[in-house]
């Protein structure tokens, strides 16, 4: 039985960021503030636990802890385990400090195969901590490590029902110890429950004398007749070599997966490793850029390679991703930008516009402009993101949690300038994706372009002329 602590509601991820940015920016010691402040505000605004936020003194330092419970599910039910989360200064370059913090009413386990007696944690997650690897090893995935791993084998239990168990047993006499009566009644009874079980009848005369006195030695023997007896053996031999059948098919069968379980586990392996080893996971978003000279000589390019009387004379973005970049990308497994750039390119101007608009128009709009085009270097998402990979491997290396953690973020967050280019065939602010990254390039303060008006009221800023480029619908 574990203590049931109530989970407590948390806000959104963007309120939790927010709060986050308050809280932890007068924590100097740090060494990586940021990437304290994104593992902490990914864990909260997760709502997987109820851990709260505290930041704790130690002397001179003050350091950030989580502190409070989290959910499991052992044998059909739900129990919420209380931990803390310690980080140092030097977080993330070394692993958290995390311990269990049993109430006054539970105890810790002996000999627990992840807790030691003082409830310190040891878990591989920690011990194989990779600082530079932020996908690899954050907070919520040590929480959701810590979940399943005390889901397995709960760490704590509770003592008052320890107590009561103990006593209990103490108070049972053992068998060797009864009086002659009291031996047969509790043989009586064992044998009683197994011919129930077993489907047999009990004689009518098997009765003990109203005046409570024993029969002759006999009357026990009388339980169950000799014929049951022979047929509950017969049925106990057959059940046993039942079982044993059962056994040994299923270790055949065992046998024959292995190989492609061993098999599937080692291809496994080889994707992870050809995953990290990616330049999309070595090269950091802001540095995913094309220069306005690649982008003419793509447009050459494509205009050459792609067919008009297939797509028409002027493309969207989405047939030109599907029938040039795509093509283009798949040897490689890269972005086009990371195709063209191999050691990356730093961006600083983030472009933001949708799939809809034809894609000639697009570039035709940079660089009518921009005067220094050729050289001046974009974040374009289709060509900065890879195109080929499957949507889960993708998900995974764009997003780490809240949108505000994500690659486009970031890349926004490094870019000096934004500009936005609309286009005649849909109303760029009907893509979620175009709304969110001008709610993050106000977030973010960034750099207008011409008289690009940020006022509150949507319809100032929507129909706003400066960056934002190109004809309106």
């Amino acid at each position: 039985v574990f203590a049931q602590h109530r989970l407590q509601p948390t806000a959104s991820g963007l309120s939790w960021a927010m709060m986050d940015h308050r809280m932890l920016a007068r924590l100097s010691d740090y060494d990586d503030r940021r990437r304290l402040q994104q593992d902490v505000s990914e864990l909260i605004s997760s709502r997987r636990t109820a851990l709260k936020l505290q930041v704790e003194r130690f002397g001179d330092v003050e350091l950030c802890s989580l502190s409070g419970t989290v959910p499991i599910h052992y044998r059909g039910n739900q129990y919420n385990i209380p931990i803390r989360i310690l980080l140092d200064t030097t977080y993330a370059a070394k692993p958290p400090r995390v311990s269990v913090t049993p109430t006054k009413d539970m105890g810790i386990h002996d000999r627990h195969p992840t807790v030691d007696g003082r409830g310190v944690i040891r878990m591989a997650y920690l011990q194989q901590w990779r600082p530079l690897d932020r996908q690899a090893s954050n907070l919520l995935g040590l929480v959701s490590f810590i979940m399943t791993e005390f889901s397995r084998s709960p760490p704590v239990y509770d003592l008052a029902a320890a107590a009561r168990l103990d006593r209990e047993r103490a108070e049972q006499v053992p068998v060797a110890l009864m009086q002659p009566e009291q031996r047969d009644r509790s043989q009586l009874v064992s044998r009683m429950e197994q011919a129930n079980l077993a489907g047999m009848d009990i004689e009518d005369d098997l009765v003990l004398p109203a005046d409570g006195t024993e029969d002759e030695p006999g009357w026990l023997a009388r339980s169950c007749s000799e014929e049951a007896v022979r047929q509950e053996e017969a049925r106990r031999i057959a059940q046993q070599q039942e079982a044993l059948r059962r056994d040994e098919a299923r270790h055949a069968a065992q046998q024959q997966e292995a190989p492609r379980e061993e098999e599937a586990r080692r291809e496994a392996q080889q994707q992870q490793a050809i995953f990290e080893r990616n330049p999309m996971n070595t090269t950091s978003a802001d540095q995913w850029g094309v220069c306005g000279r690649q982008l003419n000589a793509l447009s050459k390019d494509v205009k050459e390679e792609i067919r008009a009387e297939r797509t028409g004379p002027n493309p969207n973005v989405i047939t030109v991703v599907k029938e040039y970049i795509i093509p283009k990308c798949t040897a490689d497994s890269v972005s086009y930008s990371i195709l063209i750039n191999p050691n990356g390119l730093k961006c600083d101007t983030f472009v933001s516009h949708a799939w809809l608009g034809p894609f000639f128009a697009l570039i035709d709009e940079l660089r009518g402009y921009y005067e220094d085009f050729e050289t001046r270097v974009f974040w374009i998402d289709f060509l900065a993101a890879p195109q080929t990979w499957p949507s889960q491997e993708a998900d995974r290396l764009m997003f780490t949690g809240a949108v505000v953690h994500s690659r486009f973020a970031t890349a926004l967050l490094q870019c000096d300038h934004v500009v936005v280019v609309r286009n005649t065939n849909c109303n760029l602010y009907t893509r979620l994706w175009c709304v969110a990254e001008l709610a993050l390039a106000r977030e973010f303060k960034k750099k207008r372009q011409g008289d690009w008006d940020w006022a509150a009221n949507a319809r100032e800023w929507y129909w706003d002329e400066g960056a934002m480029l190109g004809p309106r619908r």
